[in-house]
């Protein structure tokens, strides 16, 4: 009797323990694990752009900037970089993203009034909403934005800009920037080496301006570009090493009269992309490769 008393109580509990729930689906008890979670993918979400903690304040900004482009001078009064500082921290708009600490799109716009204080931006042909307090990627003159909300493209060709290709306008956009075309204006002075910072730029045009020096050999490090037209300007010495630049499609550095020297990689071997090529007003020597003539649809 004792035995089947037993029995009949396991048989109770085990009925119990299986009917606790409408679902048949045994509840757990809390703190208890019931059994491996199962692993899933976590999903790929896009990389956030920087931002702050804290609201931005303008010694925050100038420390930001000056750890960014290390030879800017934005305490100086009247240099572009520091005019533009000026007016970044005055202007409503830039005060939203400045209060959200969105680093990378304040500083966007710092580059993008750099350029225009380094070119004279009042004297231009056109400037329509330049440092207007409206959003530079749908209403500012000649830009283009990803979806992101970053400038991809800027086009002021012909707009009378008249300066230097400053270095704090290339430092802050170079992570969005692929084209670029700055042509027929009044640019002097260098390229600056860093030029070779736009590591996305695919097409780059400088020409027929009144740029000088030398060709910066940095500017093998733009790995995606297809086309440069640096022709028509003051440039001089030899033509650098374009080894890195195997996209490139189309290269023009003609009329620049003091470009000189034999041409680098062999004859531009390792243009691998090359269609057409114009080097007629300079003082280049040697023999186009095999591998270029073959690949060639035009050449001066």
């Amino acid at each position: 009797v004792v035995l089947l008393l037993v029995a009949v109580a396991v048989a109770v509990t085990v009925t119990l323990v299986l009917s606790g729930g409408d679902d048949d689906t045994p509840s757990p008890s809390p703190g208890v694990p019931t059994g491996p979670t199962p692993v899933t993918a976590a999903p790929v979400v896009p990389t956030p752009r920087p931002t702050l903690t804290e609201a931005l304040d303008r010694a925050e900004l100038e420390n930001q900037i000056t750890l960014k482009s290390p030879t800017t001078d934005v305490t100086t009064p009247g240099t572009p970089s520091n005019l533009a500082l000026d007016w970044l921290v005055s202007d409503s708009y830039t005060q939203d993203f400045m209060e959200a600490g969105d680093l990378t799109k304040v500083l966007q716009r710092f580059g993008l009034a750099v350029l225009y204080f380094a070119t004279n931006g009042e004297d231009w042909k056109q400037a329509s909403n330049w440092l207007d307090s409206v959003n530079e990627c749908s209403l500012w003159l000649g830009i283009s934005c990803n979806d992101g909300g970053l400038v991809s493209r800027i086009d002021m060709q012909s707009n009378f800009m008249e300066g230097t290709l400053p270095i704090d306008f290339l430092v802050f956009t170079q992570d969005s920037l692929s084209s670029l075309n700055l042509a027929q204006n009044q640019l002097f002075a260098t390229i600056p080496s860093h030029i070779g910072l736009m590591r996305k730029v695919s097409d780059l045009r400088l020409f027929e301006n009144d740029l000088q020096g030398t060709i910066p050999t940095e500017i093998n490090n733009i790995f995606p570009l297809q086309r440069l037209a640096i022709n028509l300007n003051f440039l001089s010495g030899p033509v650098p090493p374009m080894t890195g630049l195997g996209l490139l499609t189309f290269l023009d550095v003609r009329d620049n009269a003091g470009l000189s020297g034999p041409l680098p990689n062999n004859g531009l071997e390792g243009l691998a992309s090359i269609k057409e090529l114009y080097m007629f007003g300079t003082d280049l020597t040697g023999t186009l490769s095999n591998q270029l003539c073959d690949t060639l649809e035009n050449a001066w």
